[in-house]
């Protein structure tokens, strides 16, 4: 897998291309703009700073075909910035007729066409020239404003920060999320493990207040990647639609998530109105407490709603987002380190084949993932991302950061299924004689504290690889690797590669943990043959 992953990544660098953004303010007598483009450096010419007349080759796209170039007012366009229309003809087409007499060579692009690199057809054709080529995005009435009016051209070099102070707080937030949704689920195991002698009544008390959870199984992860396939694509395609149906799915998610996490740690009412049942829509039911709590959280939702193309509204969207993702990584179960490892491989792989192959398969050269997570400059952005701004960067390089749910998520369930396997492993054990505390249980863990290093070590990787390839990277491309690295390591260190792989932590287990008194986890399954006799042993029929 390791060697898998290394070589897809040798062929990603060395499809990469030297390019560069600029800023390219535009101004008349009467108005001005500016927008960021791209440019080649491989063409040459100076990267400082510089100022020229702007001109508009004849006719605006510099040909009719590939075999036909045709710019009529070469004169003219002596010594001044040439500007061409893409379309028609290849990119050295349009230099090849123009380059020995201009100081540098513009190309427009409108927003539905996309914004690339203007790379020459042959590589040996760098060396023929010496002036920046780039290409930039205008609108259409942008464009009439530049073939009516003369104007100046500034060429602004942007350079981006290597390293973001934003990435600290990725890293904690993050961090954040997987602990809180980690302890969480393991929150009834922690309960047994915390009284020496439950009865059995206080067990499943314990879990009595757990709401349903959805078990992993390989079937669904097969389900819920072709899903994710699907979305994405669609978003691809009809995103000016789409966006809008994600961001209610967000808003009351959201708000069923913060209602679901207060009512957790919220004392009961002893109002007797609070504690009455009513019923709702779809044969539902709520308690007046829990029906306040979520008008208050879906206020706080739609406050987000309101507010969320103003330059602030990151910290609501990023508020909203760690409730959602944490009560996702309480109620998702996953139940072997089988199926963690397929997770960890099969969705790097997604990752990568949307990020890096699809620009070779889209008619714009587009990256499907980004283009879906970015909006593609669209008003409307997806918001099932952890959102911060940039701390220090030019112009061009303003904006936020994110870092999608997924990569924080899908290790997330790595990390909680370390912990609940933690949490059996010290009760088959009987590690603990009297109720511990948070920090002695934390001690006793071995495959918690491991993973957590595992994702931290990713994101990092993850954060260094952006900075060395000045590019957007599939994080879980290097989180998969790292987490699988942590977790396999302190298996095989322990000896219990076989227990961790085939663990359950699916309901039958639950109830065959709670229904045992004996002194091991196999005399539990012994005792509820007739319900689990399928299902493999807790612990591989090994000593933890």
């Amino acid at each position: 897998m390791a060697s898998v992953i290394l070589l897809l990544s040798l062929l990603i660098c060395f499809q990469l291309t030297s390019a560069s953004v600029v800023l390219v303010k535009l101004a008349s007598s009467s108005q001005k703009w500016q927008t960021c483009g791209v440019r080649e450096d491989s063409w040459g010419g100076s990267s400082s700073l510089f100022s020229h007349r702007g001109l508009w080759a004849q006719p605006f796209t510099g040909c009719y075909n590939d075999t036909l170039p045709d710019v009529h007012n070469r004169a003219a366009l002596t010594n001044n910035v040439a500007l061409f229309q893409r379309g028609n003809c290849t990119f050295t087409t349009k230099v090849q007729q123009v380059g020995d007499l201009v100081t540098a060579v513009v190309i427009v692009s409108r927003p539905q066409d996309g914004l690339v690199t203007p790379i020459a057809v042959n590589e040996s054709i760098y060396a023929d020239y010496n002036l920046p080529v780039l290409m930039i995005q205008a609108s259409d009435a942008q464009l009439d404003w530049t073939k009516t009016n003369a104007f100046n051209l500034t060429l602004q070099p942007q350079t981006a920060n290597i390293w973001d102070p934003n990435m600290v707080l990725f890293i904690l937030i993050a961090l954040g999320v997987i602990v809180a949704g980690s302890w969480w689920a393991s929150a009834s195991l922690q309960a047994r493990l915390a009284s020496p002698s439950p009865s059995t009544a206080l067990r499943l008390s314990a879990e009595a207040d757990e709401p349903e959870t959805l078990d992993f199984s390989w079937q669904a992860v097969v389900i819920f990647l072709i899903m994710a396939c699907t979305v994405l694509l669609l978003l691809y395609f009809f995103y000016q639609y789409l966006v809008y149906v994600l961001i209610a799915i967000f808003t009351l998610g959201a708000a069923g998530a913060w209602t679901t996490i207060v009512m957790r740690w919220l004392p009961r009412s002893s109002n007797t109105c609070l504690q009455q049942t009513f019923k709702l829509p779809c044969q539902l039911t709520a308690t007046g407490q829990e029906m306040v709590v979520w008008v208050i959280s879906f206020g706080f939702a739609m406050l987000w709603f309101g507010l969320r193309h103003k330059p602030y509204a990151w910290v609501l969207q990023d508020i909203l987002g760690v409730g959602f993702m944490v009560n996702a990584l309480h109620l998702i179960r996953i139940p072997s380190l089988k199926i963690v490892t397929i997770i960890l491989v099969v969705f790097p792989i997604y990752d990568v084949f949307f990020v890096f192959i699809t620009p070779h398969l889209t008619k714009n050269h587009d990256s499907v993932m980004v283009k879906a997570a970015t909006g593609g400059g669209a008003t409307e952005q997806i918001p099932l991302a952890l959102m911060i701004p940039h701390f220090q960067s030019d112009y061009c390089y303003q904006g936020n950061s994110l870092l999608g749910f997924g990569d924080v998520m899908i290790p997330g369930l790595c990390v909680a299924y370390a912990l609940r396997f933690d949490c059996i492993r010290l009760l088959h054990a009987k590690t603990f004689q009297t109720p511990p505390t948070a920090i002695h249980m934390l001690r006793a863990t071995r495959y918690f504290p491991m993973t957590l290093f595992g994702y931290v070590l990713g994101l990092c990787v993850t954060y260094a690889a952006m900075a060395a390839m000045q590019s957007a990277q599939p994080a879980l491309l290097y989180l998969g690797p790292s987490l699988l690295l942590a977790f396999y390591s302190c298996a095989w260190y322990y000896g219990e590669v076989g227990a961790c792989w085939q663990a359950t932590m699916s309901s039958t287990t639950s109830s065959a943990v709670n229904s045992s008194t004996d002194d091991t986890v196999e005399a539990a399954n012994e005792n509820s043959d007739d319900e689990t006799s399928d299902r493999a042993p807790l612990l591989g029929g090994s000593d933890a």
